[in-house]
């Protein structure tokens, strides 16, 4: 992969995660494609699809603003600095990096990330306990797929 290609994709991949779309944000990966993330690696289709089903269920499901901090990519590797905003929640800060390989994500490893309940008018508002639950919400799905080979 190009500089170019693998800025391509992980361009087209955080436009596809603000839509929430599991089947569009798969598109990417391959069966033999592994995330990992604080909470233990993911590896296979099925257990991503599980991975990004439950990223986007509860305090997730409605995301405001989704945007790029930093993107350095070098031929097949990238790496993102991102924050994101729902409608529950605000995580300021987390990372990604990547090892793209015809045009797919092979190897992608997320970094740490913390979610702060929001506040305000237009938005739901959750307490400590609510957030706690969302991030384990994430931990389970990276817990119970299958072991990596």
């Amino acid at each position: 992969m190009t500089t170019a290609e693998t800025e391509a994709l992980i361009r087209r991949r955080m436009a596809v995660l603000q839509t929430g779309d599991s089947d569009a944000i798969l598109r990417d990966y391959t069966d033999e494609s592994t995330t990992r993330t604080p909470d233990g690696p993911v590896c296979g289709l099925e257990n991503l699809r599980s991975l990004f089903d439950m990223f986007f269920a509860g305090p997730m499901s409605e995301i405001r603003s989704f945007e790029v901090l930093r993107q350095d990519c070098s031929g097949e590797l990238g790496y993102l600095v991102r924050k994101t905003e729902t409608a529950a929640v605000e995580i300021p800060m987390a990372t990604d990096s990547f090892v793209v390989r015809d045009g797919r994500i092979v190897s992608q490893n997320g970094g740490k990330r913390k979610l702060f309940p929001k506040r305000g008018p237009d938005s739901i508002v959750l307490d400590s306990e609510a957030v706690a639950q969302a991030e384990n919400s994430l931990r389970t799905a990276a817990l119970t797929t299958r072991p990596c080979t």
